[in-house]
C-alpha cells in the first residue's frame, strides 16, 4: 500500500508500506476517500517525525481482528481518529462541538471564527443568545466582542466551559479570561503554564485516552462507543451533518499541495477531500 509521511513545514513524502494486519480488538480499513485538516501540517508538538497524519477517512473493512464486534469484512467504515493515537482534527472538533451543543440545547454559545464565520453563524441561534466573534481584528476586539455577547444574555459574563481547538498563540489565555470560578477549559493540544485559579480546571482532550490503561476503568471506552453510535444515528436521521467540503484531484499525490494551502490559510470552515483511487501509480 502507499502512504504519505509529513515532515516539518508541511513537507511530504509518499512511500510504499506493507498492509497492516488486524490485532486483537482492531480492524484494518481499506481507505477509499480521505479528508484533510489544518492540524495535518502542525507537527511542532509531535516528538518523532515523519509521521502519517491521516486521521479522517472512509472506506471498507479489509480485515477484522479477534474479539471485534459490530464489524465484518467489506462493510463500510469511517475513521475520525489518528491511528497513531492523537486526536480528531481541530476543525472537525470545533464544528462538531458546536453542532452537539446546539442539538443538546446548550445556550448561549459564543463562537470564535474567521473567514468561516458565515457558516458558523448558520449553525447557531441568535434568539437564544448565540453569537460569532471574528478574531481577525485582534485580541482586544475579540475579548470586547465576547464580553458584549455574554452581557446580552440573562446569564453571567463568565462561562462554565470553554473549548480551545487552536491551542496556539493566546487562544487559551482568551478562553481562561472568561472562565467562571468553577470553569473548565478543554484543549486539544498540549499546553504549558496555564494560569488557572485553584477552583478552575483544564483538561487535555485526546482520543487516545480510550486506548490508555485507564480507558476501561474510567469509562472512556464506553463513552466513545456510545458517542460513535450517536454520530451514526445522527448522520442517518439528519440531526448531525457533515461539514462543507471540496474535492481535490490527484489522490495521495495532492497531499503536499493541500497541506501548503492549509498552512497558508486558504481553507476556512471547509474540508479538502481526495479519492485514493486517483493516486498515480496505485
Amino acid at each position: 500500500m502507499k502512504e504519505v509521511l509529513v515532515y516539518e513545514n508541511a513537507r511530504t513524502e509518499m512511500i510504499d508500506s506493507p498492509i497492516p494486519t488486524a490485532d486483537i480488538g482492531k480492524v484494518v480499513i481499506k481507505v477509499e476517500v480521505s479528508g484533510t485538516n489544518p492540524k495535518d501540517w502542525k507537527t511542532w508538538w509531535i516528538p518523532q517525525l515523519p509521521i502519517n497524519m491521516g486521521d479522517d477517512f472512509a472506506g471498507t473493512i479489509h480485515e477484522v481482528g479477534q474479539d471485534v464486534t459490530g464489524f465484518k469484512h467489506l462493510t463500510e467504515a469511517m475513521q475520525s481518529m489518528l491511528l497513531h493515537g492523537h486526536s480528531p482534527p481541530p476543525t472537525y472538533r470545533y464544528l462538531s462541538a458546536l453542532k452537539l451543543a446546539v442539538a443538546s440545547n446548550l445556550h448561549p454559545i459564543v463562537a470564535v471564527a474567521g473567514a468561516g464565520s458565515s457558516y458558523v453563524s448558520s449553525l447557531l441561534d441568535p434568539a437564544k443568545g448565540d453569537a460569532v466573534i471574528d478574531y481577525r481584528s485582534g485580541r482586544a476586539h475579540l475579548q470586547d466582542g465576547i464580553r458584549s455577547a455574554l452581557s446580552k444574555t440573562e446569564k453571567s459574563t463568565r462561562v462554565v466551559a470553554a473549548l480551545d481547538t487552536i491551542c496556539k498563540g493566546d487562544s487559551a489565555e482568551v478562553c481562561i479570561s472568561f472562565l467562571g470560578l468553577q470553569g473548565r477549559l478543554a484543549h486539544v493540544l498540549p499546553l504549558a503554564n496555564l494560569q488557572l485559579l485553584d477552583s478552575q480546571a483544564a483538561d487535555l482532550v485526546m482520543i487516545n485516552y480510550i486506548y490508555s490503561s485507564d480507558g476501561e476503568s474510567l469509562g472512556y471506552r464506553d463513552f466513545a462507543y456510545i458517542m460513535m453510535q450517536a454520530f451514526t444515528r445522527g448522520l442517518e436521521t439528519g440531526w448531525f451533518r457533515g461539514h462543507p467540503h471540496t474535492n481535490v484531484p490527484g489522490g495521495l499525490c495532492s497531499v503536499g499541495k493541500i497541506l501548503a494551502d492549509l498552512k497558508s490559510g486558504k481553507a476556512s470552515a471547509i474540508k479538502y477531500v481526495f479519492s485514493i483511487r486517483e493516486t498515480e501509480g496505485l
